[in-house]
């Protein structure tokens, strides 16, 4: 199969490109991931060394060239660190839920005291209405010194009548559940027994919305709504409450899809980066700092115009470089099999489309090699100089196209050993076709170019 031909070429400067590409992701997800943790106290110094030893071992591949094997435990262990994150999130929100649930019991606990003392016209004290109306949103002090406070009243008032005789059904039950030490929770489940069911699953849905809130974000997103349930917890008519506690709901369920869709984004964007991050161009370092501004300040407004950028300008430089890297292995092949190469003979070619080298001490024949854009399928064919039709001239043809033959398979594997591949996709046997005839030139004009391109992939069709 000496006869003209398409390979594919894949060049090892592209795949270590790759390769890096994978690796700056990887160190970007372990910067994440580590962000993460700390900002929840779940960084431990024996995982972040785990890490970093996984890294440096996918580094170690890198340097003794398992490409295919960074590509894929990169992506393993990208995948293994967004799947810690999703548990340190997860185990924060159902922390966070397990607090409001504290908060929520408090509540409740006060409000049935309000509601007891009510109908025994006994004197409410300030602070159980203070509790009722502040316990969702307090400090962790105040919760302390709530607790304590409710203790303490309840205390007095199980405790109010010496005679048992004279003790209600509630107070002789939180009387010994006082001594157990579950006075709070007994409070919660009267109020539970003795509510409305649809305003209690309200509460607790609004409880998971703000722990899921509370767990994701700082301090300044949570309390434009932590301020909106202390003025429900003041509303005095229970419809108007339950409106105001369905609006807020819906706010907080639109929040939190918002917040998913800006964090897409903002992922997005620090995949786009990474990418970009091996080309050295203006074009491509530019791009990075407008990304790296973007993702910094989690503004995701224009993450769809800089992610169409990132994607378009990836293509044209993984493209240039590519086309680069295979044309010089091929040349720097033939080179080495004794053709004539000229320092400018790669630019010629990327901006013709083909090129002719031969050998210094032998006329009459030479390569062509042909090529489109990125180079990534590349035409390759004996030419002659002259032009015959005697019978000599076309046996003359075939012994050197045999001989063209040998000298193509010592080219892959010269390639070969600098971690190039030229994988053959369409070939001619020796003799399917006479020689193309050409001008004893290197470069062709814009013109012959086009119908190269053609012939190309009408052969590769």
């Amino acid at each position: 199969m000496s006869g003209p031909k398409v390979v594919r070429v894949v060049t090892k400067q592209e795949v270590m490109s790759i390769c890096r590409g994978r690796i700056d992701a990887l160190q970007d997800a372990i910067e994440q991931w580590r962000k993460y943790a700390t900002r929840h106290d779940a960084l431990t110094v024996e995982e972040e060394k785990a890490v970093e030893k996984k890294l440096f071992a996918v580094i170690k591949m890198f340097e003794r060239e398992q490409f295919l094997d960074v590509q894929k435990q990169s992506s393993v262990e990208i995948a293994s660190l967004q799947s810690d994150m999703n548990r340190i999130r997860d185990e924060a929100i159902a922390k966070a839920e397990q607090d409001r649930t504290m908060r929520r019991r408090l509540q409740y606990s006060a409000e049935t005291l309000i509601s007891i003392f009510k109908s025994i016209q006994r004197q409410i004290p300030e602070a159980i209405l203070d509790i009722a109306s502040s316990s969702l949103t307090a400090t962790e002090t105040e919760l302390a010194a709530m607790n304590a406070t409710l203790s303490r009243i309840l205390a007095e008032y199980t405790m109010s009548s010496t005679d048992k005789k004279s003790m209600t059904p509630l107070q002789k039950e939180l009387s010994k559940k006082l001594a157990e030490g579950e006075k709070l929770q007994t409070l919660s489940d009267w109020k539970v027994h003795h509510e409305d069911a649809n305003s209690l699953e309200k509460d607790h849905r609004l409880d998971r919305l703000i722990a899921e809130l509370e767990a994701t974000e700082d301090k300044s997103s949570v309390k434009s709504f932590l301020d909106r349930i202390t003025s429900i917890s003041l509303e005095s008519s229970p419809n108007r409450r339950s409106l105001l506690t369905d609006s807020l709901i819906l706010d907080l369920v639109a929040h939190s899809n918002e917040r998913k869709t800006n964090d897409k984004a903002i992922t997005s964007m620090r995949e786009i980066r990474s990418e970009l991050h091996r080309f050295k161009s203006k074009q491509a370092k530019d791009l990075e700092a407008l990304l790296t501004r973007a993702i910094d300040a989690k503004d995701p407004s224009s993450s769809k115009l800089l992610h169409d950028k990132g994607i378009a300008l990836i293509k044209e430089e993984t493209k240039a470089m590519a086309g680069e890297s295979r044309r010089t292995a091929i040349l720097k092949g033939l080179s080495e099999l004794g053709y004539e190469v000229r320092e400018n003979m790669a630019t010629a070619w990327a901006e013709n489309g083909r090129i002719v080298v031969r050998k210094p001490n032998e006329k009459g024949y030479g390569v062509e090699l042909g090529a489109v854009e990125d180079a990534e399928r590349v035409q390759v064919q004996l030419v002659s100089f002259k032009a015959s039709s005697h019978a000599s001239k076309a046996s003359q043809d075939r012994d050197r196209e045999t001989i063209w033959c040998s000298e193509f398979s010592r080219l892959q594997s010269l390639l070969e050993k600098s971690g190039t591949s030229l994988h053959i996709e369409k070939a001619l046997p020796v003799g399917a076709k006479p020689l193309k005839q050409v001008q004893e030139s290197s470069t062709t004009s814009d013109r012959s170019r086009r119908s190269k391109e053609s012939n190309l992939k009408k052969m590769h069709d």
